[in-house]
């Protein structure tokens, strides 16, 4: 199945990567005190 010659597995791909930017870019929003060192190290 095919979306204007594009297939659905490759816009499946492009939206989780583009919720993932969206949801490390909030997170780059927040104060780094919101975060503790520990967990953004890893």
């Amino acid at each position: 199945m095919t979306w204007a010659g594009v297939p659905v597995i490759y816009l499946a791909a492009a939206g989780l990567v583009a919720m993932a930017l969206l949801l490390t870019w909030r997170l780059k929003k927040r104060p780094p005190s919101a975060l503790p060192e520990a967990a953004s190290s890893s």
